[in-house]
């Protein structure tokens, strides 16, 4: 997943992902360190229930993105707004000071694309939380529907017993929507049924 945090300090302790290697978990914190521990499957699902606290506990994060996001996208248009401004009057050739509206305008160039990284950033955070938690409001199903997940995702090799939060972080919210699609479809009808995959072929852990 992505990082949800807001400070440095929780930075220490969220999960982004892990993996299992050579006998071993290992974790992905988002302060850019990484931890291994010996594997067991307690120890799994213990780090899988901390991914799905941070998920379900990201209130905080939600609202200050989304008044970001506005900020954002309000500096981004005042940034457009002056370079127009400035090319239009250096066009004209009305400028009395040419030179600094020149340093102006790039000012404001930088400026906008700075903050048009940061609109991307915050977006697709959003984005997958939004997948995150289509996930986890829908993982009892998952369980009960393992082989049809595992085949709308065309998986070449397969996973353990069940697609966990850690799985998805691979794969898109379309991808993740069209198996929460199928396998509530599934669950209506009472048959086991699978679609032919969209989505490219890819493999969730090897």
């Amino acid at each position: 997943m992505k990082d949800y945090t807001l400070n440095k300090e929780d930075e220490r302790t969220f999960i982004l992902n892990y993996e299992v290697k050579d006998n071993k978990i290992i974790v992905n914190f988002a302060s850019g360190k990484k931890y291994e521990v010996p594997y067991t499957v307690e120890d799994e699902k213990t780090i899988l229930t901390l991914m799905r606290e941070q998920v379900n506990n990201t209130e905080k994060f939600e609202k200050t993105a989304k008044k970001k996001l506005k900020v954002t996208a309000g500096w981004i248009i005042f940034s457009i707004v002056n370079i127009a401004f400035d090319a239009t009057i250096l066009l004209t050739g009305s400028s009395t000071a040419p030179a600094l509206q020149v340093i102006c305008g790039s000012l404001f160039i930088l400026s906008g694309t700075l903050e048009t990284c940061a609109l991307v950033d915050i977006k697709t955070k959003l984005k997958d939380l939004k997948k995150n938690k289509l996930f986890l409001d829908n993982e009892d199903l998952f369980k009960s529907k393992e082989k049809t997940n595992t085949d709308v995702l065309n998986k070449e090799e397969s996973v353990r017993e069940t697609i966990t939060l850690n799985d998805i972080d691979k794969i898109s919210y379309n991808e993740v929507k069209e198996m929460v699609d199928i396998a509530r479809f599934n669950d209506d009808i009472g048959l086991n049924l699978t679609e032919v995959p969209k989505a490219k072929a890819r493999v969730l852990r090897k």
